[in-house]
């Protein structure tokens, strides 16, 4: 078969699109079962979107080799210059009689971000392999996450904080369905910064993971630790001590989870624990040192008294703090509920509003 003319630049499967132009220069002779390969591919400006990641701004060459395709040169660049290069070879065979490929690539990344978006910035560094046919590929390795920084705002969607979905969830979907991702994964993850930033709080974790498969889902497992925290919580700034998530390979995205701030208000420590339990509820326990109830607690945050001395606009809006601190849920509710409580002041015009972070 001799091909000497340009081919569709797209490939699209539920998984994966592949855009740029191919210019290809090939001869392919025998017969599927065994086919020998001359010349070489071309592919430039390509990219490739594989669920949430992209990777674009790249070139591509091809050499023919028997029954393979090696990886002549091959880089992706992101926006600021920084380079993921890949080297190995892509094997053709045949299965059930119909043309595959098998993939022996290593991937290196120089600090490339993977990920850029206003919600999501993630920088890689460290090599990996792909591994496998077309539907069945693993990628596997050893990386480092130098920036990893996950931001929310209560600006964007009103219903964004509802149920905050992570993609492959087996907890977060209502029913689980029937699974047949492009990749499994293998990678062990070295993450000595993790910001989690919104609009009254501000979150800094590091730790290792594990990003594996489970059920045909992208899953991890490992600890990361709190290396420190804060909340403005009714306008008051909330210092967090202590806390650790750890990941479960059969509780994707749904971590053990304890964290603790405080603050002395009025000679009273205030103190507010956030509990998660992998497959349940989500809980938040307000107390204080000396012991008083949960409206005292939070009469004295909120306004500055006791709960005996508020008025009858005060005494709502306690009852809705009370009622927000009471609501359970998953473990990304926890954002929605703090944004809930701390966006009440506004809700209602009074003074305390909570200052930015």
């Amino acid at each position: 078969i001799g091909l000497g003319i340009p081919a569709e630049p797209l490939f699209r499967s539920r998984d994966l699109i592949l855009k740029g132009e191919i210019k290809p220069d090939l001869n392919i002779k025998g017969s599927i079962e065994h086919p020998r390969i001359q010349g070489k591919v071309e592919w430039l400006n390509a990219a490739v979107i594989a669920s949430d990641i992209v990777l674009k701004n790249g070139t591509i060459t091809f050499l023919g080799n028997e029954n393979k395709l090696l990886v002549n040169t091959a880089n992706f660049s992101d926006a600021y210059g920084k380079k993921v290069n890949i080297s190995g070879d892509i094997t053709l065979f045949a299965s059930n009689g119909n043309p595959n490929i098998d993939t022996n690539l290593l991937l290196n990344f120089d600090n490339f971000r993977l990920f850029d978006a206003d919600t999501m910035k993630i920088n890689v560094t460290g090599s990996g392999r792909m591994t496998g046919s077309l539907d069945n590929m693993k990628l596997s390795g050893n990386i480092k996450i130098p920036l990893c920084e996950l931001m929310f705002s209560e600006n964007d969607d009103e219903n964004k904080y509802k149920d905050i979905v992570v993609v492959n969830d087996l907890f977060l979907n209502e029913k689980e369905k029937e699974e047949n991702d492009f990749f499994s994964y293998d990678l062990n993850l070295e993450c000595p910064n993790i910001d989690i930033i919104g609009d009254i709080y501000k979150l800094q974790f590091n730790g290792n993971l594990h990003l594996g498969s489970y059920k045909r889902k992208a899953t991890l497992s490992g600890n990361i630790d709190l290396k420190k925290g804060k909340l403005n919580l009714f306008g008051k700034r909330m210092i967090f001590q202590k806390g650790k998530l750890e990941f479960f390979e059969n509780h994707p995205f749904d971590p053990k989870m304890k964290l603790t701030c405080s603050r002395d208000i009025n000679a009273i420590r205030v103190i507010l624990e956030v509990k998660n339990d992998p497959g349940k509820d989500m809980s938040l326990n307000l107390y204080s040192q000396p012991h008083y109830t949960q409206d005292v607690i939070l009469s004295q945050m909120m306004f500055g008294k006791s709960s005996k001395d508020i008025s009858i606009a005060e005494a709502a809006q306690l009852a809705h703090a009370i009622n927000s601190m009471n609501q359970q849920g998953y473990i990304f509710s926890v954002l929605n509920t703090f944004q809930n409580i701390g966006s009440l002041d506004r809700k209602s015009g009074s003074a305390g509003m909570p200052r930015p972070i």
